[in-house]
């Protein structure tokens, strides 16, 4: 299971890092354009890929320092 989650994030990582940065990007420019813009729908998904890539990292860091 641990293998299995370990190789999951070192595939999922990249693809939410990337996601990270467009959604950033768009937000960025959206509020640029117009500071009252709605930014919720980049927003959540800023939340959730930031989560995901600190809670997998931090994850990984631990079961790499438990086994030293």
């Amino acid at each position: 299971m641990i293998l299995f989650l370990i190789q999951f994030s070192f595939l999922i990582n990249p693809i939410f890092a990337i996601v990270f940065c467009i959604n950033l990007i768009l937000l960025i420019k959206k509020v640029a354009k117009d500071p009252n813009a709605d930014i919720e729908k980049h927003a959540v998904w800023l939340t959730i890929s930031a989560m995901y890539i600190v809670l997998s990292l931090t994850a990984l860091l631990n079961l790499i320092l438990n086994r030293l």
